[in-house]
């Protein structure tokens, strides 16, 4: 990912961060999920957010989130993300709590399947 798009996803992920707080809701647009356990990142740094997408090439519903995220279920995205942005390094795993098949994965991914994730993710974390 270039610098320019760097910037770009983490200026959007704050935009999405921001709608949250303030309560805002957008019909079939992104929703953002708080933490379910403390953010991880660097020492004294922001979190670090993924945001996935329904279908591949990052389209359909979206999901950003900041920190792990032990069960998708709980969001209502449960083996249902296809494509995802990721900053930095995550563990992504087809069972809550960590557990199945897991992959780390980092950047833009177009299609999960290329990781045998495709509509099968269930939980995710930032890794170190």
């Amino acid at each position: 990912m270039t610098h320019v798009g760097r910037r770009l996803l983490a200026l959007v992920l704050s935009l999405l961060a921001g709608l949250a707080l303030a309560g805002t809701s957008v019909a079939d647009g992104p929703r953002v999920a708080p933490p379910l356990i403390a953010p991880t990142g660097a020492p004294g740094g922001p979190p670090r957010a993924a945001v996935l997408f329904e279908k591949a090439r990052f389209r359909g519903r979206t999901l950003a989130v900041k920190g792990p995220v032990p069960d998708l279920a709980k969001l209502r995205f449960d083996n249902t993300a296809s494509s995802a942005r990721l900053e930095g390094r995550w563990l992504l795993c087809s069972l809550p709590n960590y557990r199945g098949r897991c992959r780390i994965v980092a950047g833009e991914v177009e299609n999960l399947a290329r990781f045998d994730l495709r509509n099968s993710l269930s939980s995710l974390r930032p890794e170190r």
